[in-house]
């Protein structure tokens, strides 16, 4: 981040009465909002763990990490987000004595199948125009230990340097080229939000991360050609069965090595459709959609919308307890895929979901997978 945007960094969160450490966790909670369409978030900020002088004399390991939890609201401004996000750093380092192991021990996170807080955004504001005996010095940080989710760290480089952005992932199963243009895409979205005048009063949903290429590439090519031929009524589903219509051997999904045609989608999705409506999902209702991203998951939701009845999209992090709580209807409750069970990720097409804690014993907890021999599609 250049040094003139970083001056603006500062201008801004002075300007909001917060510092920009604060300033800079809000700007990285609506990245994350508007990449990943969560609106709560919760976030793990390294801390020193040095609450006294003698603490921060003492030479020793005593950093912690306190868990942020920030709820983005898309209609709401910046300025609320930063107060927000101000208040929960407050009370965080009010308790950053209190061990994030012994947290995720008591939540029962310690086994890694869940994380208590991610990604770590790690601010370190202290690098910045170290000296030695009066010489200038150039830091470089080589390491900040392991990494077993995205790590984000921010390092002040000095007033004539700026800012350092470093996107730290492990390197198993992890697509260095995405993680990249992330890294890039949220400098971009920095120097972007902060460039207008008062930029914390402008709305959260208007504040976009696409850059200038990417949103070329989406409205231009990736889009098609522009239809002339007017804006008569549709929905989804007929879009779609027109696409499977017209390109029935076309790939139309990608999960890993497996591909499915545009026909295989539409016969699949029929299926579960049937399925659902002999359960009593239709027009009205709300089905909860339990699975990991992927061509069932996408099969789930073309099946849901050809029922009549909206989605929603449920996190399989969260506990049982929590789920049971999501707004369903209970005719849809009864009839969403349940938690993925620990094979799931092997063959997302032939997993066998155990059922939720409030299904119904005698009602199926998910429809056959798309490969699954069924009766064959209307």
């Amino acid at each position: 981040m250049s040094a003139a945007d970083a001056d603006r960094l500062r201008s801004v969160a002075r300007g909001e009465r917060v510092s920009w450490s604060v300033l800079l966790v809000a700007l990285f909670s609506v990245y994350l909002h508007r990449v990943t369409g969560r609106e709560e978030l919760v976030l793990a900020l390294p801390v020193t763990g040095r609450t006294t002088r003698q603490a921060r004399s003492t030479p020793g390991m005593l950093s912690n990490v306190v868990p942020l939890r920030l709820r983005v609201r898309p209609e709401e401004t910046l300025a609320a987000l930063v107060r927000s996000a101000a208040a929960e750093v407050k009370h965080g380092l009010r308790h950053q004595l209190t061990r994030y192991e012994d947290l995720c021990r008591d939540a029962g996170t310690v086994d890694g199948s869940r994380r208590l807080a991610a990604p770590v955004l790690n601010i370190m504001g202290f690098h910045a125009e170290l000296t030695v005996c009066g010489s200038p010095t150039l830091n470089h940080n080589i390491s900040n230990g392991p990494v077993d989710d995205l790590a984000v760290a921010v390092l002040d480089l000095g007033a004539e340097h700026g800012l350092r952005i470093d996107f730290d992932t492990p390197l198993d199963g992890v697509d260095v080229t995405s993680v990249a243009a992330h890294q890039d895409r949220f400098a971009a979205f920095l120097s972007t939000v902060l460039a207008p005048d008062r930029p914390a009063e402008r709305r959260i949903a208007d504040l976009d991360v696409l850059t200038e290429a990417e949103r070329a590439l989406l409205t231009g090519p990736w889009a098609g050609p522009v239809s002339t031929a007017g804006t008569a009524p549709t929905t989804l589903v007929a879009r779609f069965e027109e696409q499977a219509a017209r390109h029935p051997d076309a790939t139309a999904l990608i999960d890993g090595e497996r591909r499915i045609t545009y026909a295989e989608l539409n016969a699949a999705a029929n299926r579960w459709a049937r399925h659902l409506s002999s359960h009593g999902l239709g027009r009205g209702d709300l089905a909860g959609v339990l699975l990991e991203r992927g061509i069932r998951f996408a099969t789930a939701l073309l099946a849901v919308l050809k029922t009549g009845a909206a989605h929603v999209l449920l996190d399989p992090d969260f506990p049982d307890e929590r789920l049971a709580r999501r707004p369903t209807t209970p005719a849809s409750a009864t009839s969403s895929p349940a938690r993925p069970s620990p094979d799931a990720s092997k063959d997302p097409g032939r997993s066998t979901p155990r059922p939720p804690a409030n299904s119904s014993p005698t009602a199926p907890a998910t429809p056959a997978s798309p490969s699954s021999p069924t009766t064959p599609p209307a």
